[in-house]
């Protein structure tokens, strides 16, 4: 094995890794229990976000109606993976929230294109025709809901971010670098980083919001 396929291995085994973490199964799956891997809040407090989810770490201060302060412009949300994924198996709650944030107009949702792989990485691959066609509607359903939100090309800004994350916080709290890269175009977009697995993203220049 050279040491490019090494490397290939290890990004995959991380991918796979982070997906089983979120309980990722079969995403049309009715599934309406919490799901596997909930991380604890680690830290709150109150303010625009309280009636919406929990603020997890300090970050911008978001108007009381959650415009940004300076320019009127909408508030930016970056959905982490695990969100979307709670909304496509049917996870009540998620959908819940979600529907209710679409609903709103001082909102602009963004995802990681990192998300758009997390999420691909998840179909079964068969080749049988039932596995196949099981597929493209896993496919369709993702598309359908990317299709609500811009989507954020990974920039050499971000990468560079996403490094000194990894270096900073990889040993001590395990963050990957598909993680890092979310963290790091939240930072760059100025999103809040909308998730339930807060313990993924350590960071203190960024704010993180556990949505229910």
């Amino acid at each position: 094995m050279t040491r490019l396929d090494r490397r290939q291995c290890v990004q995959a085994e991380t991918v796979k890794g982070r997906l089983e973490s979120y309980g990722y199964r079969d995403i049309l799956v009715d599934r309406n229990e919490e799901p596997s891997g909930r991380s604890e809040v680690v830290a709150g407090r109150s303010g625009a976000w309280a009636d919406r989810g929990e603020l997890l770490s300090d970050g911008r201060e978001t108007s009381a109606d959650r415009r940004d302060a300076t320019s009127g412009r909408p508030q930016t949300l970056l959905l982490d993976t695990c969100v979307l994924i709670d909304h496509l198996r049917g996870y009540g709650p998620a959908k819940v929230w979600l529907t209710e944030e679409v609903a709103r107009e001082d909102v602009r949702f963004v995802y990681s294109v990192i998300t758009y792989t997390e999420l691909l990485v998840g179909l079964s691959g068969s080749s049988d025709k039932s596995g196949r066609a099981a597929d493209n509607r896993q496919k369709d359903a993702i598309l359908a809901l990317l299709g609500l939100m811009e989507p954020i090309p990974v920039s050499v800004g971000i990468a560079a971010q996403a490094a000194d994350y990894v270096r900073e916080w990889g040993k001590s709290r395990g963050v990957a670098v598909p993680d890092a890269l979310i963290a790091a175009t939240a930072r760059d977009v100025g999103a809040v980083l909308i998730t339930r697995d807060a313990s993924h993203f350590p960071m203190t220049d960024i704010t993180v919001c556990r949505p229910y």
